[in-house]
């Protein structure tokens, strides 16, 4: 009987250890998913976020410089302006509307020695993931074309309409839109799947796509 309780005990100690083995295996395994889909989101991310902040910078200071110059022309001065506000809006929304992404510092100084403190980081790896897709998804929607549109007709109808010059802001228009499309189709890629990255680009919701594999 002693011998049959000490089996009875060992075999559940065993039970107990391979069931706890097993849950840090998985949180292991999890942890390096997490950290891989991160890297590939934060290399992109990194590239969009810096890139276009010092792009629209750099144009707020060289429409900084126009308005000063002494030798600007009143239309040179009226398109600066106009510059400063779309420029100005897309600066605001880099800053105030960054891809999570671009910022792994918290995720990197998360301690990962304990279960509980990996649990917390693939937690945070996660929130961080989920929270660049979104912002990724409302960047590509239609209410955000909408927006971009808004704001380019509105910038070339004032050099048209107030300041009756209609071909510049035609030429204007386009520029915006062009500029504004590259914001938008240079985000980071919506999914990547293993070593398969998608780039979408939807300009129109199942109407005018466009869809690279690689």
């Amino acid at each position: 009987m002693p011998k049959l309780y000490f089996r009875s005990f060992c075999f559940c100690l065993l039970l107990v250890s391979s069931k706890a083995f097993g849950g840090v295996v998985d949180q292991t395994v999890e942890l390096d998913r997490v950290k891989q889909d991160l890297e590939k989101l934060h290399v992109h991310s990194a590239y969009w976020q810096y890139g276009w902040t010092s792009f629209f910078t750099g144009s707020l200071a060289l429409q900084a410089r126009t308005l000063a110059a002494d030798s600007t022309s009143n239309e040179q001065k009226f398109d600066a302006r106009v510059s400063v506000v779309t420029s100005g809006s897309g600066l605001f929304s880099t800053l105030f509307n960054p891809m999570p992404a671009a910022f792994l510092r918290e995720f990197h100084q998360s301690p990962e020695v304990t279960p509980s403190q990996r649990e917390v980081k693939v937690a945070l790896g996660q929130r961080i993931l989920d929270d660049t897709r979104l912002e990724i998804n409302r960047r590509r929607s239609v209410g955000f074309q909408v927006f971009v549109l808004t704001e380019q007709v509105l910038a070339a109808g004032a050099i048209a309409w107030i300041d009756k010059r209609p071909q510049v802001a035609g030429r204007r228009f386009l520029w915006g839109m062009l500029t504004s499309e590259l914001f938008i189709f240079t985000t980071p890629w919506k999914s990547s799947h293993h070593d398969t990255t998608q780039v979408s680009w939807h300009i129109l919701p199942d109407r005018i796509s466009f869809d690279l594999k690689f």
